[in-house]
């Protein structure tokens, strides 16, 4: 349970100003950036999909995507 809510306080900006720092550029800096912005995510109530039960969209600025093979190495 910890290393999932640590995994949620990523913010995306921090990381890519550390990665530059640490000498990440270029396409693989890309990459990254890539990987990380324009992420979406809702709540759906009850694992049920209707409108009624649905939070809006909204643009993720923290966390990495659980499950993800690249997550663990940016944490």
């Amino acid at each position: 349970m910890k290393c999932k809510k640590a995994f949620d306080c990523v913010n995306h900006k921090i990381l890519l100003e550390k990665l530059e720092f640490f000498g990440v550029e270029g396409k693989f800096k890309t990459l990254i950036e890539s990987y990380l912005t324009g992420r979406y995510q809702r709540v759906a109530l009850n694992n049920i999909t209707n409108n009624n039960n649905l939070s809006k969209w909204e643009v993720l600025k923290c966390s990495m995507p659980q499950g993800s093979i690249l997550g663990p190495l940016f944490f």
